[in-house]
């Protein structure tokens, strides 16, 4: 199933969350990061939707499979696509507004 759908997280599955910080205010992380997860690393909070994920949000706001340097903005934020695996954003970067990022 996981060669069609891709990858699918289970209880037995171990969860490695990776993030570090790429310069002030940056913040590249895996895609796999879920809203809370988001919200607890950088703050930003995004609206709840049909999708889970930090890749899953960008892809609804795309509506496609994007390429690297795609970003879609929410509330001053910055979220900008830094690689693609297969048919998976693996890798995204957060750029806090300049305002502050106060997203609340």
């Amino acid at each position: 199933l996981e060669e069609i759908v891709g990858e699918i997280d289970d209880e037995h599955d171990t969860r490695v969350v990776r993030t570090r910080l790429d310069g002030p205010g940056r913040n590249v992380v895996s895609g796999r990061l879920n809203l809370d997860e988001v919200a607890d690393i950088t703050g930003l909070r995004l609206p709840p939707g049909p999708y889970e994920t930090l890749a899953g949000f960008v892809l609804q706001r795309l509506g496609r499979l994007p390429q690297p340097t795609a970003m879609v903005e929410h509330e001053g934020w910055k979220i900008e696509v830094v690689a693609v695996e297969g048919r998976r954003i693996a890798t995204l970067r957060i750029v806090l507004p300049p305002d502050g990022g106060d997203s609340t």
